[in-house]
């Protein structure tokens, strides 16, 4: 009945998407970059799928995110459900596209991935993801809050949360114990979190600044 509602939330998806790509894209690189300097050598194709998993994690958890604190008198335990439901989601979402797109490029397959690891990373992104939607959901409600304090909530939970993960994945051996290994993924548990609260920050509360130049 009332569109504008409709088309404000189309367009802060579409804007989520293409932010939540970049910073996947970005992420992917720096990951790369750190591990090439640890002495690390990944194929192009691996390369090019681990980006492909990055984005498409990125772009499903953020656009979670957003849309959670978004809609009309979003309440606390509304916006961390989205986070424990959307996390878990993208995480295995994430993990079936590489999957797939590692079959189609003919590479060996990975040694299967313990279940106690897929489910408890899972579950951990999603408490993790649960309270970041809280964290961003009381500043959004804050006029002043800056987005420094977004990036630093992000930050904070990646460095918790992230730390478990990596304890994880090394404790069942599926992340070797190097620095080659370890670096990477902790770069991208820490970093991550606190771009993509960067860019709930923009979509949610600074969107119109990207919208201004649309209007006449």
């Amino acid at each position: 009945m009332d569109e504008a509602p409709k088309t404000a939330l189309a367009t802060l998806v579409m804007r989520v998407v293409w932010m939540s790509a970049l910073v996947g894209l970005g992420m992917q690189a720096l990951t790369l970059t750190v591990g090439v300097a640890l002495g690390g050598s990944p194929s192009l194709a691996s390369a090019l799928i681990g980006a492909a998993g990055k984005v498409s994690w990125s772009t499903t958890v953020c656009a979670a995110l957003a849309v959670g604190l978004s809609v009309p008198r979003a309440t606390l335990p509304g916006t961390a459900l989205w986070g424990l439901v959307a996390a878990p989601a993208s995480f295995h979402l994430a993990r079936a596209v590489q999957q797939a797109l590692g079959a189609a490029a003919g590479l060996s397959a990975a040694a299967a991935t313990p279940a106690l690891v897929v489910w408890g990373t899972a579950g951990l992104k999603g408490a993790q993801y649960a309270l970041l939607g809280l964290v961003l959901l009381r500043l959004n409600q804050r006029a002043e809050a800056p987005i420094t304090a977004y990036l630093g909530a992000g930050a904070l939970l990646g460095l918790t949360f992230g730390g478990l993960i990596l304890g994880l994945g090394v404790q069942a051996g599926t992340l070797a114990p190097t620095a080659a290994a370890l670096a990477p993924a902790a770069v991208n548990e820490l970093i991550f979190p606190a771009l993509c609260a960067g860019v709930v920050y923009v979509t949610t509360r600074a969107g119109a600044l990207l919208g201004g130049a649309n209007r006449t």
